[in-house]
């Protein structure tokens, strides 16, 4: 199966920058490079800049400048935001860093996490969904008439300048655009402004946006002047009729507007855009809260585990392979579920007295974070088991499409989707392959997806039995880790590649639209501490900007004493 990407457009600001000293700064802004990992022949990528922001608004910027991604839920994208004072003379100096993952920010509520620059203030990083294709950009001038002249001092003129504005699905306002400042002028002519179609109205040219008009000031306390709505097509209709918009005070003439591009070229209106379906970022950004539990085998086809050869190995300096799997599957999903709650279950084996294809492991039915799991799965061993030589895990199954069906009608009763993914991890040796397949067929409509790791170097013909032409909903999806043993990023590709799909797919089927997206309040943001890493920039006279070292991250499977994250450390700040 060819899975699609979603793109995702990429919003930075930051705060708290302070004053540099020793060095006179006219401004500020933000370089994006996107890390390589270790094994990376291509190395790391600067993706761009964003304007400069002057004056006082350079401590606390909010950039208009926006950076586009494909993500895939399988695929880490870490990248480095660098914040940059520029002087009078066009040097430049550092201010800091933070370091990001697109799937990390797109798993925090309402798509935003914050971090602290390693110096002094901190950055925010938002990611939304973006358009999909070529929607192609608005070019458009504007110019004012007989404006309200709001200053204080009667002796003085208002210095106006417009924000263009999107409207967002829950009402609320977003800014795309600000314009130059015109000094001291009532009837001001304002450069051209160019803003791209997708960022603006999502590609719909019928979309609501907002123009306002205020009056510039040094302090960042603009004095609002007047504003009018319309869309991109009212917008080119005014610029062919010359038909002013009204302001309370004042009136707003369109005297040239095109769209560039786009799926018909240069034109002066492009028809609506068609309804897309739902994706995966859609139901993420509306709160889609994803469950993930994790099956391990414990039968004797994976050898005793005093022994070195066994598959559950333990106390070495690496992982077993069972604990590699873990850390890389777990710790990408582990973005998507709020509470970092995870059931860890067994199967296979005669435990406390009894044999059983479905026990806890650990103290607690749930355990906190990918650490827990680790320790749940080796706290077995510290009890009396007894492996058997059935690999059963039927209920197993039936027990997480129980759990998911109870979870998405919760779900439900607060306006909300849940979805539930289980990651069954075994050694391959299925006893009874046509039971587990009509479970699968049984279950397929619930609100579930199976991910099953092969370990070790069996025969897994079996498995690919589940993989394929099970009746239903196509819900699992088979990998086995010796293909990746050496590359924690291909693993995880190839185990997470299908759930974006089958999430969409089975809200489809339900007939469930992804609700409002959420949103946060300033002092809900969780903010984290900047991940180490080395990366130094070389900024030409012309502004270009390369990098000159560093900018990699290890990939390979981590060891005991890093099981967090595989590449780079997320640590909560506050």
């Amino acid at each position: 199966m060819i899975l699609g990407k979603t793109a995702v457009e990429l919003s930075l600001r930051a705060n708290g920058l302070g004053e540099l000293a020793g060095f006179n700064a006219t401004g500020t802004f933000a370089v994006v490079t996107l890390l390589a990992p270790s094994y990376d022949g291509v190395g790391p990528q600067v993706l761009g800049r964003t304007e400069t922001i002057k004056d006082e608004h350079g401590l606390n910027p909010d950039w208009i400048k926006s950076f586009v991604f494909d993500f895939s839920l399988g695929v880490q994208k870490y990248f480095i935001v660098t914040v940059y004072a520029e002087g009078e003379s066009h040097d430049y100096k550092e201010i800091g860093h933070a370091t990001f993952e697109i799937g990390h920010v797109l798993g925090a509520p309402g798509n935003v996490r914050g971090c602290k620059l390693n110096t002094v203030g901190s950055c925010y990083a938002t990611v939304d969904k973006l358009a999909p294709g070529d929607k192609g950009s608005l070019s458009f001038k504007i110019r004012g008439i007989k404006l309200p002249n709001v200053e204080r001092n009667i002796f003085s003129k208002s210095d106006p300048f417009f924000k263009v504005c999107r409207k967002e699905a829950d009402g609320t306002w977003s800014n795309v655009f600000s314009s130059n400042f015109v000094k001291a002028d009532l009837s001001p002519v304002w450069k051209k402004a160019r803003i791209g179609v997708g960022a603006l109205c999502w590609g719909d040219l019928a979309r609501p946006i907002k123009i306002s008009i205020h009056d510039h000031s040094k302090s960042g306390n603009h004095i609002y002047m007047g504003s009018f709505e319309t869309s991109v097509n009212g917008l080119l209709q005014a610029a062919t009729k010359g038909e002013p918009y009204g302001l309370e005070k004042g009136k707003i003439e369109v005297t040239g507007a095109i769209v560039h591009g786009g799926p018909t070229g240069a034109a002066e209106t492009i028809p609506d855009a068609p309804v897309e379906k739902p994706t995966f970022v859609d139901y993420l950004s509306s709160g889609l809260e994803l469950n993930v539990s994790v099956a391990i085998d414990f039968t004797s086809y994976n050898g005793d585990p005093k022994l070195p050869t066994s598959l559950h190995r333990l106390g070495s300096e690496s992982f077993n392979e069972y604990e590699k799997a873990i850390t890389s599957v777990v710790s990408v999903l582990a973005n998507y579920d709020s509470d970092q709650k995870f059931p860890v279950f067994g199967f296979g084996a005669r435990y406390e007295g009894k044999l059983q294809h479905c026990f806890q492991c650990g103290l607690t039915p749930e355990v906190e974070g990918v650490g827990g799991v680790l320790d749940a799965y080796r706290s077995v061993f510290k009890q009396t088991v007894t492996m058997s030589n059935q690999t059963y895990f039927i209920d197993v199954i039936r027990m997480a499409a129980a759990k998911a069906a109870i979870a998405q009608k919760k779900a439900q009763l607060k306006r909300k989707t849940a979805y539930s993914i289980l990651l069954i991890l075994t050694c391959g040796r299925m006893s009874n392959t046509k039971a587990t397949r009509e479970a699968i067929a049984k279950i397929s409509g619930e609100p579930l997806s199976i991910v099953i790791v092969g370990i070790g170097n069996a025969d897994f013909a079996s498995m690919q039995l589940l993989d394929d032409g099970i009746p239903g909903r196509d819900i699992v999806q088979f990998v086995e880790f010796a293909e990746h043993s050496t590359s924690e990023a291909t693993l995880r590709a190839a185990t997470l590649e299908e759930i974006p799909y089958q999430v969409e797919q089975y809200f489809e089927t339900q007939c469930i639209q992804p609700g409002k997206k959420i949103t946060v309040n300033e002092n809900d943001i969780v903010v984290y501490k900047p991940a180490e890493i080395d990366l130094k920039h070389k900024i030409a006279k012309n502004g270009n900007i390369k990098v000159h070292s560093g900018g990699f991250y290890d990939t390979t499977h981590s060891g005991p004493t890093n099981y967090r994250y595989s590449a780079l450390k997320f640590q909560m700040l506050y």
